[in-house]
């Protein structure tokens, strides 16, 4: 299996992900950038619209077609295009940086299931070397949080059960790139990071961890 190159942080709002970037981020020469609203999603949508138009209007691309030019689109250069231009200007991976990557809490926008493992193959496609963390937490606890204030608490019991759901089954799916790892886990106790460590093949340091999760983050 290819080296570790990016990390992505799959997960929902209030899960103890910011905890889990900085810890990673603690670890030498790697770059975990925060949320980016899902930014690269609309590109994979782009890419798949573009895949549809061609599979379906080929066969008339004449100067006097709707659809002349189409025969020279390219889909796969806008997806690589598109995922350099968020390399470079997202990321913005600083030099020396060995693996590179972002959290993102806003899965629950994709509708279904299908789309979401579309959209993560995608990701893998495109950034060398992918692994997914899938961080979850309890929802109850979820649902106390002040981003969920205003939603009904069985609404977000039910949409933080869903996540896991699809997290869980494209684990099972791609389990050489996957890990499931719970906030209840590491809350509180380092030997629960030490799983994630091993996934990424990365040393793990019980000190350096320590401090990282004594720190009160700011939100």
């Amino acid at each position: 299996m290819d080296r570790v190159q990016h990390v992505f942080i799959v997960t929902y709002g209030r899960s103890g992900s910011t905890l889990l970037q900085t810890v990673l981020n603690g670890i030498d020469g790697y770059c975990i950038r925060g949320e980016n609203n899902n930014v690269l999603l609309p590109v994979y949508r782009a890419v798949q619209r573009l895949r549809r138009a061609r599979q379906r209007h080929m066969a008339g691309v004449s100067p006097t077609s709707p659809w002349f030019g189409l025969d020279g689109a390219d889909p796969d250069a806008l997806a690589r295009h598109m995922c350099d231009a968020v390399r470079q200007t997202v990321l913005h991976v600083p030099s020396g940086t060995r693996v590179a990557g972002f959290k993102e809490v806003r899965y629950d926008e994709i509708e279904t299931a299908d789309e979401f493992n579309g959209y993560l193959d995608f990701l893998a496609d495109r950034f060398g070397g992918a692994r997914f963390v899938f961080n979850m937490r309890a929802g109850a606890a979820v649902a106390r949080s002040k981003r969920w204030r205003d939603d009904p608490v069985d609404v977000v019991l039910r949409r933080v059960a869903d996540m896991d759901r699809r997290f869980a089954a494209y684990a099972a799916r791609r389990p050489e790139t996957s890990f499931l790892i719970r906030y209840e886990d590491y809350d509180g106790s380092l030997q629960g990071l030490k799983p994630l460590f091993d996934f990424l093949g990365e040393p793990f340091d019980m000190d350096s961890v320590g401090k990282i999760l004594g720190v009160r983050l700011p939100h």
